[in-house]
């Protein structure tokens, strides 16, 4: 049993709709929460990310960030990867 060209290229077109459509509706929701919180709570140059760049570990969190425990100069580091209960 062979599809016309039309049911082919419909078929096609679906599954392409259904493969985009989690990256479509999260830059749907993503984008404008991030705007509405600029937009709100923004001030002229004020950054809200916790981490600056680091030139040795790549990044760290900046200083006075909440959770500051992920910088540990000078001590042993264990990496534990996981959900919220692995701290």
């Amino acid at each position: 049993m062979s599809l016309s060209p039309r049911k082919r290229a419909l078929f096609v077109a679906a599954l392409v709709v259904l493969a985009l459509s989690p990256l479509l509706a999260a830059v749907g929701i993503e984008a404008p929460a991030r705007l509405y919180f600029w937009w709100r709570f923004g001030a002229p140059g004020k950054t809200y990310g916790i981490w600056r760049s680091d030139p040795e570990l790549g990044g760290i969190q900046k200083p006075y960030g909440y959770n500051t425990t992920g910088e540990t100069p000078g001590s042993l580091r264990i990496i534990a990867y996981g959900g919220s209960t692995t701290f």
